[in-house]
């Protein structure tokens, strides 16, 4: 009797939370609004910029190591889906950005699977405004060098030039592989042709 009305309870629970999560699902679907959430830090990104720092020092990663990053970023990626009520999600611009970074970390680390990340993201239009804002907080060299390809995306190419130049004297490492991305990807458009002129001429 007992487990009867456990279950009967959890039954009764489920529902409601049910019926509260889909009233939530078609109120933003009526009003074509995003859900507007707090940004999620990610706690593994120190992990995987040490990884793809590795990477751009020459050094191989094991396997062990390679496929824990990329557990990792499954493990980040659900969660940031995970705050959205309606699926597929629509991220605010501020999770975009978080996301952004964490998947030009990832080309980084396995450019075979994820080295389309930063020029492919469907959201790259979103992510400028919010990571200069950030640039604007602190100097964070992967941010520096994951708004470099948005930044000249927006037709703002005097400010790629100049986080790139800041960026090529914090870590020439980094920089150089932002270079290299875009000429080996990017380089038939004529504004990244123009940027990554200037790159060369900073990198002399």
């Amino acid at each position: 009797m007992k487990f009867s009305k456990l279950v009967c309870c959890c039954i009764a629970f489920l529902s409601v939370q049910f019926q509260t999560a889909a009233h939530a699902q078609e109120k933003q679907a009526e009003n074509g609004e995003k859900k507007e959430q707090a940004a999620i830090p990610d706690p593994t990104n120190a992990h995987r910029l040490e990884m793809a720092n590795k990477v751009l020092d020459g050094q191989k990663l094991d396997a062990k190591t390679f496929n824990d990053c990329l557990g990792k970023f499954k493990e980040f990626r659900a969660r940031m889906k995970a705050k959205y009520p309606v699926k597929p999600p629509v991220f605010t611009e501020e999770d975009d950005a978080i996301f952004y970074c964490q998947a030009y970390l990832m080309a980084i680390i396995d450019p075979d699977d994820h080295g389309g990340w930063p020029f492919r993201f469907k959201g790259l239009n979103n992510v400028y405004a919010p990571l200069k804002k950030e640039l604007e907080k602190k100097d964070d060299t992967l941010i520096m060098a994951a708004i470099i390809i948005p930044a000249v995306k927006n037709n703002d190419i005097d400010y790629a030039t100049k986080v790139f130049k800041k960026l090529h004297e914090k870590d020439p490492k980094l920089s150089k592989h932002a270079n290299e991305y875009i000429k080996d990807f990017l380089i038939s458009d004529p504004k990244f042709q123009e940027f990554s002129k200037n790159a060369d001429e900073i990198a002399k």
